[in-house]
Formats: C-alpha cells, sequence, structure tokens
C-alpha cells in the first residue's frame, strides 16, 4: 500500500491457515480466533484497525462448517 493512502489508523495482518484457524497481528500482538474469520473481522471492526494484509488460505466449505453463535 501507498504511504499516501494511509488513513492514519493502526493496520493488522488478517492470516487464515489451510485448517482454518484464523489470527490476526501487528508488530507486539497476536491473537487467535476459535471461531473464524467472522469473528476475527468483528475483533477488527470494534479496534477500528484496517487490514493492510490478509492471507486467506482456508476452505469456504469449512468456514460454512464452523459454528459461530453471531453469524
Amino acid at each position: 500500500m501507498h504511504q499516501a493512502l494511509f488513513n492514519g489508523h493502526v493496520r493488522c495482518t488478517l492470516i487464515e491457515s489451510f485448517s482454518g484457524e484464523v489470527s490476526v497481528v501487528r508488530p507486539g500482538f497476536r491473537k487467535k480466533f476459535d471461531k473464524g474469520l467472522p469473528e476475527a473481522k468483528r475483533f477488527i471492526d470494534d479496534q477500528g484497525w484496517d487490514i493492510t494484509i490478509f492471507i486467506i488460505k482456508g476452505s469456504p466449505m469449512l468456514r460454512q462448517m464452523l459454528p459461530c453463535d453471531k453469524c
């Protein structure tokens, strides 16, 4: 991302592994999410962060099978 496009929000990286495990990382911070992408996205939105790098490798079918109480 070009420096001129930054809006001043804290930036983070979202990583989903092949097995469906999701982590949000930034310098000095790492948090894992058991309920997958929806839970991680809610956390990021609640923090007011921007996702600048994302690595999504999990299966869409696996995401549908994971239980999520607020999906």
